[in-house]
């Protein structure tokens, strides 16, 4: 519970509240003044009773009006009005003359001790208040240090350690196959242009014997020359058929070159998905070193933070119950005998006397409010402190015994504060009843003050959880984590609603071939998926499933499917240290999934790829573009009836592929 009176309206204006101010040398020099004057009018011989009250009297003035702030440890002081309240403490038991004047001396002497000793507990007070704020330092860094520990701990990278570490094997398997594949038709290329060279010599030789025979038989009889030109008739004949041989070994070993070609372009992009991998295997490895050596500086940071709590709330709770407490309860027992005296004398008098000594009363009724106002706001500290630690997360060890602290001490602090509240409205209303009119207009201030005061406005409660403490970083991080999963949500729901331009608004990309890359591979997406619904309604088999090649297609529309159900709950997400950039990684990963990466645009979190990721987007375009505008063809001729069977569907797609895309999936003659 927290108390706070409307007049300490700062941390800083109620620590020091802790420190009683003194009594007024006016109103000490006012109530000796007035036991004085009682004195004198009392008897016209002075007795014994009066010269002891005159003399401590003196002492009580010496000591009271001379301005100056006494301490609360002057042994000397002590004595003196000790020495003065013994004097006078017994006449004011009497019916004497003097048992009047002595008690409103007796009254007044035992509040200056009262103050005395209210002083020496506000000092007790605010060492301990000062601690408490050590406490309080070391229990932000311990829930600080815990947090971020917390934190790291579930930085779990051994999944995506062994993802990456899987793909960047089964990437360097495909470039070493694409690469065999590439080596291959090289080969097969060669073995082709061989054949040719061969053939064509073969050729050109055979065309020169035809040439010779010719020649000779021109030189020779007619009868001997049918002979020659059949032989160089037929020779030519061979030459021809080796031409007409070889148009197609060059159209084999075209399609080769050109398999080749296709494949050499393929691994230069699996090169660079493999340097991508080999990197992000290369950067995994040294978070995961980075963060254990953090886990360790934070872990052993929260170990640190936690002993200091031990040894703080130890020695909070040992002064508060062995000092704060004990000196709270001595003053007020002073206060308390010093009511009873000035109560007592004030009975004995009649007229202005007895109004002067109920604004003496009232005097030391309200100091008494005061004393229980501040042990009340030692007692709301300490509770407050002892529920904090009680409820840190994780769990302190004694947390039980913080609690029960808090309780009891929020227990004394409930019946504190309405003591003081029910002090205050008894000073107002004896102070309300004076009835010189002069003396109450001076009071008016004093009244209105004691009203406010004496209600629940003037001494508030109020709740104190540990939410209201929490760290500002921690709040801070907050509201930049829920900024990334607005993004987050606001991008894939673009994407679930078929909203390209909305996907892209949530990106920050300055080149524009990659926007228009991603808009391609959407479009493909959209014409794929309505592909296979054509196909399943006409021929009962999905597009991919009719497609030459289409089940290597297949895993990478699954994971596109799969994509578009992601929410921001699907992601963990780290922010820089300069908060500039973060990044969202998968909690389960979809096959070959990158992390997702985030960079602050003014006051917007927005999707970004890193240099590579968009290198490979592009890359990728040059195979997407014509795939996409090969599906489109296949998806009108499909929707204008220009295909009938199944058979024709399967011919047309590798027709189309073959032209579009050689050497691809699907697209083999």
């Amino acid at each position: 519970m927290k108390i706070q009176p409307t007049s300490l309206s700062t941390p800083r204006a109620r620590t020091l509240a802790l420190r009683p101010a003194p009594r007024t040398a006016l109103a000490g020099a006012l109530v000796t003044a007035l036991a004085l004057a009682l004195l004198a009018g009392g008897c016209d011989q002075r007795d014994a009773g009066a010269v002891a009250v005159e003399k401590a009297s003196k002492i009580l003035s010496a000591v009271t009006t001379d301005g100056a702030r006494r301490s609360p440890n002057d042994a000397h002081l002590r004595e003196q009005l000790k020495a003065a309240l013994d004097s006078v403490r017994d006449i004011a038991k009497t019916d004497g003359p003097s048992s009047g004047a002595a008690g409103m001396i007796a009254g007044q002497t035992r509040a200056a001790l009262a103050d005395l000793d209210a002083a020496q507990a506000g000092e007790v007070a605010f060492e301990n208040q000062l601690l408490i704020q050590r406490l309080r330092g070391a229990l932000d860094q311990y829930t600080g240090s815990a947090g971020l520990a917390a934190s790291l701990s579930g930085e779990d990278r051994a999944a995506e350690a062994s993802e990456t570490a899987q793909s960047l094997t089964q990437a360097s398997a495909a470039l070493a196959k694409t690469k065999a594949s590439a080596d291959a038709a090289e080969r097969e290329a060669a073995k082709f242009q061989s054949v040719i060279t061969a053939s064509q010599a073969k050729a050109k030789s055979l065309r020169d014997r035809a040439a010779v025979l010719r020649l000779d038989a021109s030189k020779t009889s007619a009868t001997a020359a049918i002979a020659l030109i059949e032989q160089a008739a037929n020779a030519g004949r061979q030459a021809d058929s080796l031409d007409a041989s070889m148009v197609i070994v060059q159209a084999q070993a075209t399609a080769k070159q050109t398999e080749a070609q296709a494949a050499r372009a393929q691994a230069d992009a699996q090169t660079i998905e493999v340097a991508r991998l080999e990197s992000e295997k290369a950067a995994l490895a040294d978070r995961e070193s980075t963060t254990k050596t953090r886990l360790s500086e934070t872990q052993a940071a929260t170990t640190a933070a936690a002993a200091d709590i031990a040894r703080l709330a130890t020695q909070v709770e040992s002064n508060h119950t062995g000092k704060v407490r004990p000196a709270k309860e001595k003053a007020l027992a002073g206060l308390r005998e010093a009511m009873d005296l000035f109560r007592t004398a004030t009975g004995k008098q009649t007229g202005p006397g007895a109004q002067s000594g109920k604004l003496g009363l009232a005097q030391i009724s309200q100091s008494l409010a005061d004393q229980l106002s501040g042990l009340a706001r030692g007692e709301e500290s300490l509770a407050t402190a002892m529920n904090l630690l009680a409820a840190a997360q994780p769990p302190l060890d004694g947390a039980a015994r913080y609690k029960a602290t808090a309780d009891e001490a929020t227990a004394k602090f409930g019946t504190l504060i309405e003591e003081a509240r029910e002090g205050y409205k008894k000073v107002r209303e004896d102070l309300d009843a004076v009835s010189d009119p002069k003396l109450k207009a001076r009071l008016s201030t004093a009244l209105s003050k004691l009203e406010l005061l004496s209600s629940k406005q003037g001494i508030s409660t109020e709740q104190v959880t540990p939410e209201a403490f929490r760290d500002p970083a921690a709040v801070a991080a907050e509201k930049a984590t829920a900024g990334l999963r607005k993004t987050v949500d606001a991008y894939f729901d673009a994407g679930r609603a078929g909203d390209s331009e909305a996907a892209l608004a949530l990106m920050k990309l300055d080149d524009e071939s990659v926007k228009a890359a991603m808009l391609d591979s959407e479009q493909l997406g959209k014409t794929l998926q309505s592909l296979d619904e054509e196909t399943k309604a006409k021929f009962g088999k999905g597009f991919l499933e009719l497609m030459p090649g289409g089940q290597m297609l297949a895993p990478m529309v699954e994971a596109a499917k799969a994509m578009k159900e992601r929410t921001s709950a699907d992601f963990d997400y780290k922010i820089s240290d300069d908060g500039k950039t973060a990044t969202a990684t998968a909690k389960k990963p979809i096959p070959g999934e990158p992390v997702t990466r985030l960079i602050l645009d003014g006051e917007t979190w927005k999707l970004t790829f890193d240099q590579q990721t968009a290198q490979m987007v592009k890359m990728g375009a040059t195979m997407l573009t014509p795939m996409k505008t090969v599906f489109e063809s296949i998806l009108k001729d499909l929707r204008d009836g220009k295909i009938e069977s199944e058979q024709q569907m399967v011919s047309i797609i590798k027709t189309k592929l073959a032209t579009a895309m050689p050497g691809m999936p699907g697209g083999d003659k």
